[in-house]
């Protein structure tokens, strides 16, 4: 899956990258949150992150995180 990368300058090129690493942990986190019926979220901008019960559309939005990782440790 692609994922926006904030280390690379958006002006300069595209963010966007394959994540394969990124892709398998987050897998391994969804797999814990279905064992667990939690999942984690985050309150706002400022706080922290929670942890509640399960539900999809709140385990879609982690697997669809950001990176912030050199693009030569992604794979």
């Amino acid at each position: 899956m692609k994922r926006w990368n904030k280390q690379i300058n958006w002006r300069e090129e595209d963010p966007s990258m394959e994540a394969p690493r990124v892709d398998l942990f987050l897998a391994e986190i969804a797999s814990v949150c279905h064992r667990f019926g939690l999942v984690i979220s985050h309150q706002d901008h400022h706080g922290a992150f929670i942890v509640k019960e399960f539900d999809e559309d709140t385990l879609l939005w982690l697997s669809n995180a950001d990176i912030d990782l050199d693009p030569g440790e992604l794979t």
